[in-house]
């Protein structure tokens, strides 16, 4: 049993070094939600306002905007051990963005699960998209041919001439996060396709979260394209993905009705559920 008092001041900002840490703890087979990704975690740690505490055999995430933690990396008892005897606050000490396997555990210790729909990920055959079998949704099917009827676009590869070039200044969503993705591109092992037809442009890209499926992370496009470009970049990338991996995950809907009602029209084979657990006070 390890016994330790920790103030906050002994989580840190994220440093270049934690990537690498979390990249070789992460165990894919059991927290496949890419919202734990390391990509996801770097990307988004301004947002969340992720520090980091590394404990050797373990790693720890916490946000402060959640005032929740991370499964921890790793050697997960070793982590809760650590978690349990901060004097911070139970309320502080709660934990966010669960697989199920995690909060079935931490249920049995305690903890009341509750499904964080919002945050739950739309996973699809990659040979459904790429509209050559499996479960082919007319809906998205019906957009992509409206789409190149419409606009006859080509379409290119991202490659360091693109990112050098700083082409993503040109598009409209101009996210933070997605911009921090595409500055660390190569490093973050990033694949993705642009679109384009005369002065409009659009573009997805993503990158391997487990060994079977693969995650879209961000699309943006140009304000002629509009949001109809999603589609057919979505297909074109599976175009290409296929043979390469089984599934592809489109990630969560954040609670907005048009995104969610767009994914479920799009035949997900399953969703990928995300949980919150809350210390029970007795």
């Amino acid at each position: 049993m390890i016994v330790i008092k920790v103030i906050k001041n002994h989580l840190t900002p994220l440093k270049k070094s934690d990537y690498t840490k979390i990249h070789n703890l992460r165990d894919t087979l059991h927290r496949p939600l890419t919202a734990t990704s390391e990509q996801s975690v770097f990307s988004w740690q301004n947002y969340y306002g992720f520090t980091g505490y590394d404990g050797g055999d373990f790693f720890l995430v916490y946000s402060s905007r959640l005032q929740r933690f991370l499964y921890p990396f790793g050697n997960v008892g070793h982590g809760l051990d650590f978690i349990n005897h901060l004097n911070w606050p139970q309320s502080e000490k709660n934990f966010a963005y669960l697989s199920a396997d995690q909060a079935a555990y931490l249920q049995q210790s305690g903890y009341e699960i509750r499904k964080d729909c919002d945050a739950s990920e739309y996973i699809y055959e990659t040979a459904a998209l790429s509209l050559t079998a499996g479960n082919i949704s007319s809906n998205f099917k019906r957009k992509c041919r409206k789409f190149s009827r419409e606009y006859p676009y080509t379409v290119r590869m991202i490659d360091p001439d693109w990112l050098d070039q700083r082409i993503y200044d040109l598009f409209e969503k101009q996210l933070p996060e997605v911009i921090y993705m595409l500055d660390h591109y190569t490093e973050y092992g990033m694949t993705g396709i642009e679109i384009r037809c005369q002065n409009e442009r659009a573009f997805l890209f993503g990158y391997e979260n487990t060994p079977d499926t693969f995650t879209m992370a961000a699309t943006d496009y140009t304000k002629g394209f509009g949001s109809s470009a999603v589609a057919a970049c979505i297909y074109e990338m599976a175009s290409r993905l296929q043979g390469h991996y089984q599934y592809i995950n489109l990630e969560e809907d954040m609670g907005i009705k048009g995104l969610r009602r767009m994914k479920q029209l799009y035949l997900p084979v399953f969703i990928l559920e995300a949980y919150n657990a809350d210390f029970k006070y007795h």
